[in-house]
């Protein structure tokens, strides 16, 4: 699921902070004149979030600013505005003049006027979660008195919990991907908008010590507005209460895109606590109920089958055009699926709708993930029989969210337990069995 609550829009006003009169006479053009205070509103979010996802400026927040005469950066400091999204700053020398602007948000990041560095670390900072400094943005124009800047990155959230309150707490948690995450970065102005690349490390940490609670909670990651072609892994490491250390992993194995000033959810979800679980294990923690059909970590994640079919009776998958249809192409994991037909519009897709009524973070699974529960049918089966409330697997068709080919195919599991696909076109009703991860 996605939230656009990033894309700056700040004006930047600068003056020489005389008199009304020398203010208002002031313009960029004048070569003798430098701006040595500015002025910056943010009505979207820019770096740290308030509440509502609201923006804020923060205390001693620093811009860097430069122009086509004055080719050195020079940093201006926040004199007024912490905590809201209007703010002024201001430089202790002499300031910028030219006819092109440029700025940066952080000084920090910036080594020149083409270089930033993104922090391989970055530190999690409560209700607003990422830390200042940590996610950059940039500006170009002619107009000081009205500079519009962009986010140079996106972020990814990984959403974490327990299986009792207090019994975890993370320590940190590590992204990693074949896409560079961190480092030495170029900024380019080229396009007449900025755009950043790239092309440092391949790893980064969150420093969290945060104790979980049965109520999951979020962790941003600031990284490059990138499309990761190969997926992420994403690493917890965590204290268990009583003594000991726990370690998990899970892949997002699919490609997955990140647009700057967008929050991306990839999918990653975690429980954590004490027990393990093995295939046909019943599971009940945190209000989810179900049976184990997939384990990993040693049994201490995993994947659950819903107790029982999210639909009374079959429905149809969704839309029988390919017009407005979401990209719902994953194979191996449905929630990404989900994601993408719960911004598409869920009323629109009856099996998708089914499993998102069914509870939160129940989703439709993916064509392997319904594999994998066909070839754990009689575990499965066995454990449903001998739960009370559960019905078994119906002896009838079961829906998968991936849609594959040209012809926009739904996969789905068929009467004899095989993968089939029946066109958008001409699609008849189906079971729905929801999933979740744990």
């Amino acid at each position: 699921m996605k939230k656009y609550i990033l894309g700056i829009a700040a004006f930047a006003a600068l003056m020489t902070g005389c008199s009304k009169d020398d203010e208002a006479t002031t313009t960029p053009s004048a070569g003798d004149v430098y701006y040595t205070e500015m002025g910056a509103s943010l009505p979207a979010t820019r770096t740290t979030l308030g509440p509502g996802n609201s923006v804020i400026w923060s205390l001693n927040d620093e811009v860097s600013v430069w122009s086509d005469e004055v080719s050195t950066p020079q940093s201006y400091t926040l004199i007024e505005g912490a905590g809201t999204n209007t703010a002024k700053f201001k430089t202790s020398s002499t300031g910028v003049n030219g006819t092109t602007f440029y700025s940066v948000y952080p000084t920090t990041m910036l080594q020149s006027t083409n270089t930033l560095i993104l922090p391989q670390t970055q530190t999690y900072q409560d209700a607003a979660n990422f830390a200042s400094n940590t996610n950059p943005s940039a500006a170009v124009g002619t107009d000081i008195m009205n500079m519009q800047f962009k986010n140079l990155c996106g972020i990814v959230v990984v959403e974490l919990s327990a299986d009792q309150n207090a019994v975890a707490t993370v320590n940190s948690i590590v992204l990693t991907s074949a896409t560079p995450l961190a480092g030495k970065s170029t900024l380019s102005f080229e396009s007449g908008s900025p755009v950043l690349s790239c092309n440092g490390t391949t790893t980064l940490t969150l420093n969290c010590g945060v104790a979980l609670t049965e109520t999951p909670t979020p962790f941003y990651f600031v990284v490059p507005a990138e499309t990761y072609t190969y997926g992420m892994d994403i690493t917890v490491n965590a204290s268990i209460r009583g003594g000991g250390t726990l370690t998990l992993t899970k892949s997002r194995t699919s490609s997955f895109t990140v647009n700057a000033g967008e929050i991306t959810k990839i999918g990653a979800s975690f429980v954590l606590g004490t027990k393990t679980y093995a295939v046909g294990d019943y599971y009940a923690v945190n209000g989810v109920e179900g049976i184990v059909f997939e384990t990993s970590n040693g049994g201490r994640s995993g994947k659950v089958i819903a107790l029982k079919d999210a639909s009374a009776s079959p429905v149809l998958w969704g839309p029988t055009s390919a017009v407005g249809l979401a990209g719902v192409t994953d194979a191996n994991d449905g929630a990404v699926n989900m994601e993408k037909v719960v911004a598409a519009g869920i009323d629109n897709y009856p099996a998708f709708k089914a499993c998102y009524d069914y509870g939160t973070n129940w989703y439709l699974p993916a064509i392997n993930e319904l594999l994998t529960i066909n070839n754990q049918w009689p575990a499965l089966q066995e454990a449903l029989n001998g739960t009370p409330g559960a019905t078994q697997l119906g002896d009838g068709s079961y829906w998968s969210s991936t849609v594959s080919g040209r012809n926009y195919a739904i996969n789905y599991l068929d009467i004899k337990g095989n993968s089939a696909t029946m066109n958008l076109s001409s699609q008849s009703a189906s079971s729905v069995r929801a999933i979740t991860q744990f």
